[in-house]
């Protein structure tokens, strides 16, 4: 693992006279055809090689590519989407994983892993190494914490989160509950194991903070940077624009009342799919309201059409994590409007400043009517968005405190 001698490690000042780092980078997914998550994973990747480090990506998908110039290779195990499936995954599963990622891991100074997969696989490597957390796993059996009322899922959480989410009403749903417990406490044993645990809001911190050291927890955000313009289909001189799937948790649901309760004539473009898409077009196309549903697009495509929008539409009724597509939207200088609920997308849109923040659905569709009548309040709050991702959320702001840690650790050699 360790590619240089032990001695050469701990000279004085090594990190300064020689800061080119080869990096092994796990991630239980990565472009092309992946979510935000993945995507992030891929910009980090692209500027610590635009910094002339060397980045080797293993990817848990088990399909193996080359995107970008990035040679992935891909892992699997076995394992289903059952509880059953999932919970081997992440025991017997992550074990095999684990030995395949030490083989390949020779000659590598550090490995970070950025997804819950990889980083039960990581803990179980012997090696040192650094952990993302993007979402609610390590204290929420579902890890989107939508009904979590205490530090942990509780009994009541879990059943009300079964219940609800998955229609499986009955005894058998708390009775269940001891068993996803254990996982979790299993889950965050792991989790600790990391040098440090990097947290991509301030609100996913909060809620680990009673679980770990506060000195192990480090604010690490994604950052957005902006891709080669790609060729987009014909669309409307103005429009408004939602991106992401097409699920109630992202809140999708609400997008036809939310755009007749605003009555603005601009149409939406909708980038993203899943199970609402064809009850959406059928209720836009019932109430009369302009939309493009454009289903997936990659990120090239995807930027150059968020271009060219007014402003973005990002009703989420869960606490998301972060929210990258409000990150990509300040970096494209476009306001955003959202509900002000807890999350971490609190990080990136300021009420007033960047964005508008509202209670409820009446005064979202008050919002967005605002925005549509006001071209100079989307240009002010654009220029202020674009200056808070300067500030928080560019690669100069992020790989910069990115790069102290990874030093701090290559500095001091990378076994347990």
């Amino acid at each position: 693992m360790v590619p240089i001698p032990r001695t050469a490690c701990h000279l004085h000042g090594y990190a300064i006279l020689n800061p080119q780092m080869k990096i092994l980078y796990l991630t239980d997914v990565f472009p092309p055809h992946c979510g935000g998550s993945g995507w992030s994973v891929y910009y980090f990747a692209r500027e610590l090689r635009k910094q002339h480090h060397e980045v080797q990506v293993l990817a848990l998908d088990g399909v193996s590519r080359n995107y970008d110039g990035f040679e992935v290779q891909g892992l699997q195990t076995g394992g289903n989407k059952s509880a059953l499936g999932n919970w081997w995954r992440e025991t017997a599963g992550t074990r095999e994983l684990a030995m395949m990622v030490q083989r390949n891991a020779e000659g590598f100074d550090l490995i970070h892993a950025h997804h819950k997969l990889s980083i039960l696989v990581a803990a179980q490597t012997g090696f040192r190494f650094f952990a993302t957390v993007r979402d609610y796993w390590p204290i929420c059996p579902c890890g989107r914490s939508i009904y979590r009322t205490d530090e942990a899922c509780s009994v009541y959480d879990f059943t009300r989160c079964s219940e609800e989410e998955h229609g499986v009403p009955g005894l058998l749903t708390p009775l269940a509950f001891p068993w996803f417990d254990s996982r979790m406490r299993s889950r965050r044993t792991l989790l600790g194991r990391a040098t440090r645990i990097f947290c991509i809001s301030q609100y996913i911190r909060q809620q680990l903070l009673p679980f770990f050291p506060e000195s192990q927890l480090v604010w690490m955000p994604n950052f957005a940077e902006d891709l080669p313009p790609a060729t987009v289909p014909e669309l409307p001189e103005q429009f408004l624009i939602y991106i992401g799937k097409l699920e109630s948790n992202k809140g999708a649901h609400l997008l036809p009342s939310l755009l007749q309760a605003s009555a603005s004539p601009i149409p939406l473009v909708i980038l993203g799919e899943g199970s609402l898409e064809n009850s959406l077009k059928r209720e836009f196309a019932d109430r009369g309201l302009p939309a493009i549903f454009l289903g997936y697009r990659e990120a090239p495509e995807m930027l150059s059409i968020l271009q060219r929008s007014e402003f973005l539409i990002f009703p989420s009724v869960w606490p998301e994590p972060l929210g990258r597509v409000l990150i990509e939207a300040a970096m494209k200088s476009k306001p955003a409007i959202a509900f002000n609920h807890p999350g971490g997308h609190h990080d990136i849109l300021q009420n007033g400043i960047n964005g508008i923040l509202v209670k409820n659905q009446g005064q979202f569709g008050e919002a967005i009517a605002r925005l549509a009548a006001d071209s100079e309040l989307r240009l002010q709050l654009g220029k202020a968005g674009r200056k808070i991702y300067e500030e928080r959320f560019s690669p100069n702001a992020i790989v910069t405190n990115l790069l102290v840690e990874y030093r701090a650790l290559h500095s001091s050699g990378v076994h347990s």
